[in-house]
C-alpha cells in the first residue's frame, strides 16, 4: 500500500497466483531472486529462491541449476524436471494433498520405476509398484494430479516485456484422434490438385474474352478513322 502512492515504483499485479508471476519475472531476467517460504515455487521453475531469511542475515538459498546434485543414482545422472515436478505433486502440494504414506522418497521411487507417460495408467498402478496394497488411488485423485501438473505448467502470468498475459509454459499441440484427423485433412488439401472449371464455364469464359477482344479492335478502328 505504501509503494502504490509512489510514482517511482512499478507495481506488478499477478493475473492469478503470484507464484507463477514470480517464475515469469525470474525467467525474463527481471528478478534475480525470489524471497519466500513457499516451496511450491521450486516446482514452478524459479531459478533462484531465498528461504528462511532472517533480519540478521542467515538464510537458505536454492538454485535450480544445482538441483540435480540433490539426488543420487539415475535421477542425478539423467535429471528430468518433469519427473521432479511429478514427485513434488505426488508427495503433496497446494493443488492436491497427495496420498497418505507417500512422501518425497516413495514418490521418487515410484516414478523411477516406470518409463510410461500416461498418468492415468501409471498412477492406477501405484499401490502395486510401491507394494502398498492398502493404498487407494481413486479416479478423483488421478484427475486432481493431472490438474495440478497442468497448473504448474500452464498457469497464466503477466509478461512484463511483452505487456500481455500468457501461460508459463506454452500449451501443447492438440492431440487425440480429433487432432490427428484434422491434420490428415489439412495434408490432403495441400496435395489436392486445383479443381478445373466445368467445360460449359470454360466455353463461356472463352467467348467473353473473344467478345472483349473484338470490341477493343472495333473501338481502335473507329478511333483511327476519326483521326484521318
Amino acid at each position: 500500500q505504501h509503494f502504490r502512492k509512489s510514482n517511482l515504483v512499478d507495481i506488478i499485479v499477478a493475473p492469478y497466483q503470484s507464484d507463477a508471476q514470480f517464475a515469469f519475472l525470474t525467467r525474463e531476467k527481471l528478478a534475480d531472486v525470489v524471497v519466500t517460504e513457499d516451496s511450491d515455487l521450486i516446482a514452478f521453475g524459479c531459478e533462484k529462491i531465498i528461504f528462511k531469511w532472517d533480519v540478521s542475515g542467515p538464510c537458505s538459498i536454492y538454485e535450480r541449476e544445482l538441483l540435480p546434485k540433490c539426488f543420487s543414482g539415475k535421477m542425478a545422472s539423467e535429471f528430468d524436471f518433469t519427473t521432479f515436478q511429478r514427485v513434488c505433486i505426488l508427495s503433496g502440494c497446494d493443488y492436491t494433498q497427495g496420498l497418505k504414506g507417500v512422501g518425497l522418497s516413495k514418490a521418487l521411487q515410484f516414478f523411477l520405476k516406470t518409463s510410461k507417460t500416461d498418468l492415468r495408467e501409471i498412477l492406477s498402478r501405484l499401490p502395486s509398484y510401491l507394494r502398498m496394497p492398502k493404498l487407494k488411488v481413486t479416479d478423483e485423485f488421478i484427475e486432481d494430479f493431472i490438474r495440478a501438473e497442468k497448473t504448474f505448467l500452464h498457469q497464466v502470468g503477466g509478461s512484463v516485456r511483452g505487456r500481455c498475459q500468457r501461460p508459463l509454459t506454452a500449451y501443447p499441440l492438440e492431440g487425440g484422434e480429433g487432432g490427428r484427423r484434422r491434420r490428415r485433412t489439412a495434408r490432403r488439401r495441400q496435395r489436392r490438385p486445383r479443381r478445373r472449371l466445368p467445360s460449359t464455364m470454360t466455353t463461356t469464359t472463352s467467348s467473353l474474352r473473344s467478345c472483349r477482344r473484338r470490341q477493343r479492335r472495333t473501338t481502335t478502328a473507329t478511333t483511327r478513322s476519326q483521326v484521318r
